[in-house]
């Protein structure tokens, strides 16, 4: 039987960072300074970390994360993509930040 992947973004959520810490809930994702990105797989070898369609990082350990600390203002989408043996599955999420 096989199991197909699973992926699943944890953080950002829908809340405003500042320094990478939630302080309050808000209704869209914003994002103050750093953030790291952290994703839930399953049934996957790996997670791909992309920035409006530009693949970032890949980590293959759990727990699945990647540090976004590059000059970015505005709207932007983060995705994650996890893979494995036959087929992929991915999760997004467009957050606003000002990290300069």
């Amino acid at each position: 039987l096989y199991a197909y992947p699973k992926v699943k973004i944890l953080k950002p959520s829908y809340e405003v960072y500042i320094s990478d810490r939630a302080i309050m809930p808000s209704s869209f994702p914003v994002i103050i300074g750093k953030i790291t990105v952290e994703a839930m797989a399953y049934h996957a070898d790996e997670v791909e970390f992309y920035v409006d369609g530009k693949l970032k990082s890949i980590d293959d350990s759990k727990p699945y994360s990647w540090i976004w600390n590059e000059t970015a203002i505005g709207k932007h989408e983060i995705k994650v993509k996890a893979c494995g043996e036959k087929s992929c599955n991915s999760d997004k999420i467009t957050v606003f930040i000002m990290n300069i």
